[in-house]
Protein backbone atom coordinates (compact mmCIF):
# COMPACT_ATOMS: atom_id res chain seq x y z
CA UNK A 1 0.00 0.00 0.00
CA UNK A 2 2.61 2.22 1.16
CA UNK A 3 4.44 1.62 -2.52
CA UNK A 4 1.25 2.40 -4.34
CA UNK A 5 0.53 5.79 -2.84
CA UNK A 6 4.24 6.62 -3.11
CA UNK A 7 3.80 5.94 -7.29
CA UNK A 8 0.23 7.44 -7.41
CA UNK A 9 2.53 11.03 -5.53
CA UNK A 10 5.13 10.20 -8.41
CA UNK A 11 2.61 10.77 -11.26
CA UNK A 12 1.35 13.87 -9.57
CA UNK A 13 4.65 15.26 -9.48
CA UNK A 14 5.39 14.31 -5.46
CA UNK A 15 7.68 12.87 -3.76
CA UNK A 16 6.41 11.33 -0.18
CA UNK A 17 9.61 10.98 1.75
CA UNK A 18 10.08 10.53 5.52
CA UNK A 19 10.98 13.66 7.73
CA UNK A 20 13.28 13.21 11.00
CA UNK A 21 11.56 16.53 11.82
CA UNK A 22 9.02 15.39 14.75
CA UNK A 23 6.53 18.10 13.40
CA UNK A 24 6.61 17.36 10.03
CA UNK A 25 7.77 19.34 6.58
CA UNK A 26 7.95 22.98 6.86
CA UNK A 27 3.94 23.75 5.70
CA UNK A 28 5.29 27.01 3.91
CA UNK A 29 8.17 25.69 2.05
CA UNK A 30 4.85 23.03 0.93
CA UNK A 31 3.34 25.19 -0.28
CA UNK A 32 5.75 26.00 -3.32
CA UNK A 33 5.09 22.72 -4.51
CA UNK A 34 1.16 23.31 -4.48
CA UNK A 35 1.24 27.07 -6.23
CA UNK A 36 2.55 27.38 -9.42
CA UNK A 37 1.86 30.91 -10.56
CA UNK A 38 5.56 32.91 -10.29
CA UNK A 39 3.69 35.88 -8.85
CA UNK A 40 0.95 34.47 -6.41
CA UNK A 41 -1.61 36.97 -4.72
CA UNK A 42 -1.31 35.78 -0.98
CA UNK A 43 -4.19 37.16 1.36
CA UNK A 44 -2.18 37.17 5.28
CA UNK A 45 -5.79 37.33 7.51
CA UNK A 46 -4.34 38.34 10.95
CA UNK A 47 -1.13 39.56 9.64
CA UNK A 48 -0.11 40.55 13.43
CA UNK A 49 3.49 41.59 12.59
CA UNK A 50 4.38 40.35 9.85
CA UNK A 51 6.02 37.47 10.33
CA UNK A 52 4.28 35.31 8.29
CA UNK A 53 3.95 37.89 5.32
CA UNK A 54 8.03 37.67 5.31
CA UNK A 55 7.94 34.17 5.39
CA UNK A 56 5.83 33.98 2.32
CA UNK A 57 8.15 36.75 0.76
CA UNK A 58 11.23 34.40 0.90
CA UNK A 59 8.97 31.66 -1.39
CA UNK A 60 8.02 33.91 -3.56
CA UNK A 61 9.91 36.71 -4.04
CA UNK A 62 7.17 38.21 -6.88
CA UNK A 63 3.78 37.64 -4.90
CA UNK A 64 1.02 40.36 -4.13
CA UNK A 65 1.16 39.85 -0.26
CA UNK A 66 -2.53 41.77 0.87
CA UNK A 67 -1.93 41.54 5.02
CA UNK A 68 -5.34 42.20 6.77
CA UNK A 69 -4.54 43.30 11.22
CA UNK A 70 -7.45 45.12 13.01
CA UNK A 71 -5.27 45.45 16.06
CA UNK A 72 -4.01 49.00 16.44
CA UNK A 73 -0.64 47.55 18.08
CA UNK A 74 0.06 44.88 15.88
CA UNK A 75 -1.42 46.87 12.89
CA UNK A 76 2.00 49.35 13.83
CA UNK A 77 4.48 46.56 14.10
CA UNK A 78 3.29 44.84 11.02
CA UNK A 79 3.56 49.00 9.18
CA UNK A 80 7.15 49.06 10.34
CA UNK A 81 7.78 45.56 9.51
CA UNK A 82 6.92 45.49 5.56
CA UNK A 83 7.10 49.55 5.24
CA UNK A 84 9.88 48.38 2.89
CA UNK A 85 8.43 45.96 0.79
CA UNK A 86 6.46 47.45 -2.18
CA UNK A 87 4.66 44.73 -3.12
CA UNK A 88 3.29 43.81 0.50
CA UNK A 89 -0.01 45.89 1.02
CA UNK A 90 -1.69 46.02 4.41
CA UNK A 91 -4.88 47.31 5.50
CA UNK A 92 -6.47 48.17 9.13
CA UNK A 93 -9.59 45.60 9.32
CA UNK A 94 -10.75 42.46 9.92
CA UNK A 95 -12.26 39.90 7.34
CA UNK A 96 -15.12 38.74 8.28
CA UNK A 97 -18.57 37.26 6.75
CA UNK A 98 -20.05 40.76 6.94
CA UNK A 99 -18.65 44.08 5.96
CA UNK A 100 -19.32 47.53 8.28
CA UNK A 101 -17.67 47.16 12.25
CA UNK A 102 -17.48 44.41 14.80
CA UNK A 103 -16.39 43.86 18.18
CA UNK A 104 -12.29 42.64 18.67
CA UNK A 105 -11.62 40.41 21.35
CA UNK A 106 -8.73 41.14 22.70
CA UNK A 107 -6.50 38.51 24.72
CA UNK A 108 -3.70 38.97 27.26
CA UNK A 109 -1.38 37.90 24.11
CA UNK A 110 -2.35 40.08 21.04
CA UNK A 111 -1.51 37.71 18.49
CA UNK A 112 -4.44 35.55 19.60
CA UNK A 113 -6.91 38.11 19.18
CA UNK A 114 -10.02 37.73 16.98
CA UNK A 115 -13.67 38.12 16.59
CA UNK A 116 -14.51 34.56 17.79
CA UNK A 117 -14.52 34.24 21.62
CA UNK A 118 -11.58 32.20 22.77
CA UNK A 119 -12.47 28.53 23.67
CA UNK A 120 -12.23 28.15 27.41
CA UNK A 121 -9.86 25.17 26.49
CA UNK A 122 -7.27 27.05 25.05
CA UNK A 123 -5.32 26.64 27.89
CA UNK A 124 -4.42 23.39 27.25
CA UNK A 125 -2.86 24.35 23.72
CA UNK A 126 -1.70 27.83 24.31
CA UNK A 127 0.45 28.89 27.19
CA UNK A 128 -1.49 29.26 30.21
CA UNK A 129 -3.61 32.45 30.06
CA UNK A 130 -2.42 33.80 26.79
CA UNK A 131 -6.37 33.60 24.97
CA UNK A 132 -7.91 35.15 28.32
CA UNK A 133 -9.58 37.77 27.16
CA UNK A 134 -8.89 41.49 28.77
CA UNK A 135 -11.43 43.94 26.90
CA UNK A 136 -13.24 44.54 23.16
CA UNK A 137 -12.44 47.29 20.76
CA UNK A 138 -14.87 47.92 17.85
CA UNK A 139 -12.89 47.04 14.66
CA UNK A 140 -13.87 47.86 10.56
CA UNK A 141 -15.07 44.27 8.50
CA UNK A 142 -14.88 43.43 5.37
CA UNK A 143 -15.95 40.59 3.03
CA UNK A 144 -13.14 38.98 0.50
CA UNK A 145 -16.02 39.29 -2.14
CA UNK A 146 -16.29 43.08 -1.26
CA UNK A 147 -12.58 43.63 -0.84
CA UNK A 148 -11.54 42.10 -4.28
Amino acid sequence: MKNLLKRAARRLGFEISRTRDPNGPDPFAVMTYLVSEPSPIIFDVGAYGGQTAWRFRELFPKAVIHCFEPFPASYDRLSSSVADDPLTKIYRMALSDSSGSALLNTNRYDATSSLLSSDPRASRYWVANSMDTVGQIDVVTETIDEFC
